[in-house]
């Protein structure tokens, strides 16, 4: 009953990385036009079109770095974990990537953030 919880904890984990990624992509090529659903939406980001725009390209860039190195990671612990490795905490460590995926997103936002406000309107 364990395994089929901690193979959910981890299914969970990897979709969320892989539309992390996806999100990335979508914010780095196909930067969406100014709306009020969808896009990286500040106050600074939606006072004009070029800092919409090189907000929502850096948002992208960086979410898919992140997604990147955190799914080849995390892929390459649940192959261990599945592999029967002692020393991998099958509880512990997909939370542990949890956490760094909540981290890695507050940071990119922190970095963009700061980014635009030095741009002039």
């Amino acid at each position: 009953m364990i395994y089929w919880t901690i193979l959910g904890i981890w299914i969970f984990l990897e979709t969320m990385l892989a539309l992390k990624i996806i999100l990335g992509i979508i914010f780095f090529k196909f930067t969406p036009k100014r709306n009020g659903i969808f896009g990286f939406r500040t106050e600074k980001s939606l006072s004009n079109e070029k800092i919409w725009i090189i907000a929502n390209v850096e948002f992208g860039k960086l979410f898919i770095f992140f997604g990147v190195i955190e799914l080849v990671t995390s892929l390459s612990t649940l192959g261990l974990t599945f592999q029967g490795f002692e020393s991998v905490d099958e509880v512990i460590t997909p939370l542990i990537y949890l956490l760094i995926y909540i981290i890695t997103t507050w940071f990119t936002v922190i970095v963009v953030v700061r980014k635009i406000k030095n741009i002039d309107n």
